[in-house]
């Protein structure tokens, strides 16, 4: 890494314990207190649930591999997903890890450009499925299902019209693409709600799920991947308490929310990622 990297990381540390210092009230055995009683089980449901949306990252990156038509397996594909999770920490929009998920498939595929294509679309849908998910939910709290059931036979109807026309005129529509693309997409989606399922898992026996609590879990899911920390360590934090204490739901839930899910993709990337890693890099 060059200085302009290490300047950079050092200024996100800086930017993790500045968020912290802001809700420094949440760093206290009180706000713990209210998981005291959680239930074992539970705790292993949620980080089992937890591996399989992160499973569903590497079939996202497998299934946009496949449209562009690279050979490259689902095994390797979930394996590249793991190894890059550990880069994720590093530079801006985890810029390090996908650079990583690069050199990692330049040795299956020969086109760098293929490449770029590949790690381009599966970035893509991920922002894109996660504030797809994030506007249902603002459409269900700020405004009423029946404006949801609206926008949504505008859009099917939307899809039939383009589906006539193209048959009128005979457009060319690669079918296997659309499917193969749609199967991204729900791929991607399933992976974020079962991130936000296995910590309601965890946290089932303190929440009440309301519609203004789960609008805030997307908040929060949204702010771990903004690029300001490593993770959204900090920040999220501080982004979810500030929500939380808006709209006059218990901010130390939401504190607690976002840690378990860094606490957990710490786990991942200590017990799985660095030793993929070791694997792939010093024991060949």
């Amino acid at each position: 890494m060059n200085l302009k990297t290490y300047l950079f990381n050092f200024v996100k540390i800086i930017v993790v314990f500045l968020c912290f210092y802001i809700v420094r009230d949440k760093l206290t055995l009180e706000t713990f207190e209210k998981i005291s009683n959680y239930n074992a089980f539970y705790f292993f449901l949620s980080i089992i649930i937890f591996f399989i949306s992160q499973l569903l990252l590497g079939v996202r990156l497998s299934l946009s591999s496949a449209l562009f038509k690279a050979n490259v397996s689902n095994l390797n594909c979930i394996k590249y997903s793991f190894i890059s999770k550990l880069y994720s920490l590093f530079g801006f929009f985890s810029i390090v890890s996908e650079v990583n998920k690069f050199f990692l498939l330049k040795k299956e595929i020969s086109q760098k450009t293929k490449i770029v294509k590949i790690i381009l679309l599966d970035r893509f849908i991920g922002v894109t499925s996660l504030l797809f998910i994030l506007l249902i939910a603002f459409t269900i709290f700020f405004l009423n299902l029946k404006i949801l059931f609206y926008i949504s036979t505008l859009l099917l109807v939307f899809c039939i019209l383009i589906f006539l026309y193209s048959k009128k005129y005979i457009i060319n529509i690669n079918l296997n693409f659309v499917k193969q693309l749609f199967l991204m997409i729900f791929v991607s989606i399933f992976s974020w709600m079962l991130v936000m399922f296995s910590s309601y898992i965890f946290l089932n026996e303190s929440l009440e799920l309301d519609k203004i609590l789960i609008f805030g879990i997307l908040i929060s899911s949204l702010s771990l991947i903004i690029p300001i920390t490593p993770f959204g360590i900090g920040s999220s934090q501080l982004i979810i308490v500030y929500f939380f204490r808006k709209y006059g739901i218990d901010s130390d839930l939401g504190f607690i929310f976002v840690s378990y899910i860094q606490f957990i993709t710490i786990l991942l990337i200590i017990f799985i990622s660095v030793p993929l890693n070791i694997r792939n890099y010093f024991l060949k």
